[in-house]
């Protein structure tokens, strides 16, 4: 006699642990590690966890004075944060944070970059710090005067590296640049400290958002704060003025008030 085979899908009404197993519908599952089930029909690996790193446990980055369920938000883009697109390195997962202590958005990309600190005088792909450790190939550099997907080229020795953008850059000087810097999988999303109003007397922020369309929208739910206004913060790629001498490309995220 043949088999009969019994199909399990499509998943997509979760883990249920209330109800006694043999009460759980067709959709539900009894348990589930590492997967998700966020596509109907389908279960999903959720991939190598990411620390934030020190960068979010630092005083100015930390999550204190957030609402409990407020404030915390993934999505994914077809843009990377330098608003490069158009192939699949590109594609990108974000988790977005608020920080209530100074009212801004930050997002976590998942590769760490370094944040150069300080102004470049000089013209020199060469920076010198106090130490390398934790410094990697390939790691995106920004900062001040730095130009847009410059990365760390190589490692000289324990405190110089080697930017990938050499010393043609119009403006910077010459000779070797001496500067300190944060490594962080962490960056500014969204600056919403002067739109905002969140003390504390007002019950503080309740970010909550949504996604659609290549942009998120944030909106905060705490009534009392009735003139915080929405905020959009999207990815725009436009070719404006075709054909003419005034022809410009844009790829880059926006951040505006709504």
């Amino acid at each position: 006699m043949p088999k009969r085979v019994h199909e399990i899908n499509p998943f997509h009404g979760g883990i249920n642990n209330k109800d006694d197993q043999r009460d759980l519908s067709d959709s539900q599952l009894v348990d589930a590690l590492n997967v998700k089930a966020d596509s109907k029909g389908t279960l999903k690996l959720m991939g190598n966890p990411v620390s934030g790193g020190s960068a979010w446990a630092s005083a100015l980055h930390s999550s204190s004075g957030v609402h409990p369920g407020f404030g915390f938000f993934r999505f994914s883009s077809d843009a990377d944060s330098a608003g490069t697109s158009g192939t699949d390195d590109n594609n990108t997962d974000y988790i977005a944070a608020w920080s209530e202590q100074v009212g801004k958005l930050y997002w976590n990309f998942g590769l760490a970059h370094i944040t150069i600190n300080g102004t470049f005088t000089d013209n020199s792909p060469t920076v010198t710090v106090s130490d390398t450790t934790g410094i990697a190939v390939g790691m995106e550099v920004i900062g001040t005067n730095i130009p847009v997907n410059t990365t760390v080229a190589s490692i000289t020795n324990s405190t110089v590296f080697v930017m990938s953008n050499n010393s043609n850059i119009p403006g910077w000087g010459s000779g070797t640049v001496t500067v300190s810097l944060d490594i962080s999988s962490w960056g500014l999303a969204a600056d919403l400290s002067s739109a905002w109003s969140t003390d504390g007397a007002s019950g503080g922020g309740k970010p909550v958002f949504s996604y659609a369309n290549g942009a998120m929208r944030i909106c905060d739910s705490n009534f009392n704060n009735t003139a915080n206004p929405n905020h959009w913060l999207g990815y725009i790629k436009r070719h404006i003025f075709k054909g003419s001498n005034s022809a410009s490309n844009i790829a880059q995220w926006f951040s505006v008030d709504s």
